[in-house]
């Protein structure tokens, strides 16, 4: 894997799974900021067994809020839209392209709509 230095915009970055070289803590561009991933359960729960670009500079990226331990891909049963549940909402992931984009491609659970509708709504993903 090469390691990459993290020259021009963070947007550059985004949907960008980073790790400084050399050192534990994964991160994932989202929102122009990079976001911890808390653990290895939240990192293959979300993201499968997509793997972290090591970088030089994580720093130069501003950070965001950390994804929650135990963050989650959902969808209501009998409905399509996808959704990242992290912080208290879910975030609806608008398109496959999305998907590869951020590599969300663990596992989703499926939950009643009722329990869907109940959590309040984030900003959409999008590609």
């Amino acid at each position: 894997m090469t390691t990459i230095n993290l020259l021009g915009n963070a947007a550059d970055f985004e949907g960008f799974l980073l790790k400084q070289l050399n050192q534990p803590h994964i991160y994932l561009v989202l929102d122009g900021k990079r976001r911890h991933v808390p653990n290895p359960d939240t990192l293959q729960s979300l993201f499968g067994g997509s793997g972290a670009e090591d970088v030089l500079d994580i720093d130069s990226i501003p950070e965001g809020d950390a994804l929650t331990p135990g963050a989650v891909l959902a969808r209501a049963d009998n409905a399509p839209p996808l959704y990242l549940v992290s912080n208290g909402m879910k975030r609806h992931i608008t398109s496959p392209g999305a998907v590869n984009k951020y590599h969300f491609h663990g596992n989703t659970i499926v939950l009643p709509l009722a329990v869907v509708d109940s959590i309040p709504t984030g900003d959409p993903i999008n590609a």
